[in-house]
């Protein structure tokens, strides 16, 4: 966007840019594209964001989920604000994120909790929630509940499922029973489910898709 320049971030990590940038100013349209092509600091955040998130597409084996969190936090971090600190307080949050997944590749975060699958940026009508726990042994506990066809006359196909899961740096391979598996990929917040096999409960009912952590 702008001139090059270096910026000491977090942990004292320095990062250079060139004239990097995420979207074009000529074609700014929201509140916050505009207050960042008019803000120097926020315009220098955005360019060393878009570096490292185009890392961490390159370095994760799961660059959908990058992808899908991303999205998320355009829409619904750094577009709910309506000041400059919160734009800066998104920005940097968003960059530990980022930064985490490139330089170490672990999950350095939290994902106990619940979670509600999305779709196009909406809970999904065909409504599923994931909640995880903690167990003594390292492992974890994941149950779902989940259903299908809500406009259904006959009324909706329901499903449920529960076990435990061992975390491998930021994946999970679940698995119920021979007739119960999908894998999942954890980011800040989200996790994406794929590989859905099997039957979980309930005719039609599906686990595949996007989830974001529920508010507590």
């Amino acid at each position: 966007m702008r001139a090059p320049f270096a910026l000491v971030l977090l942990s004292g990590l320095v990062i250079t840019t060139a004239n990097a940038t995420s979207f074009d100013c000529k074609r700014a349209s929201s509140w916050a594209e505009k207050t960042i092509c008019a803000n120097q600091q926020l315009s220098d955040l955005d360019d060393i964001l878009f570096i490292n998130y185009k890392k961490a597409l390159a370095s994760t084996s799961t660059p959908d989920t990058v992808k899908a969190t991303q999205r998320d936090w355009l829409a619904h971090t750094r577009g709910a604000c309506a000041d400059v600190d919160c734009l800066k307080v998104a920005y940097q949050t968003r960059l530990t994120e980022l930064i985490t997944t490139v330089s170490t590749g672990t999950i350095s975060f939290n994902i106990l909790g619940g979670y509600k699958r999305y779709y196009h940026g909406h809970p999904d009508k065909d409504s599923a929630t994931l909640t995880i726990t903690r167990l003594k042994n390292g492992r974890f506990h994941l149950s779902g509940d989940a259903l299908w066809g809500a406009d259904n006359p006959g009324g909706p196909n329901i499903g449920d499922f529960e076990g435990d899961f061992v975390l491998s740096r930021n994946r999970a391979k679940f698995t119920a029973d021979e007739h119960c598996s999908m894998s999942m990929a954890f980011l800040p917040g989200a996790v994406t489910v794929s590989d859905y096999q099997g039957d979980c409960g309930g005719m039609n009912v599906t686990w595949d898709g996007d989830y974001r952590r529920m508010s507590e």
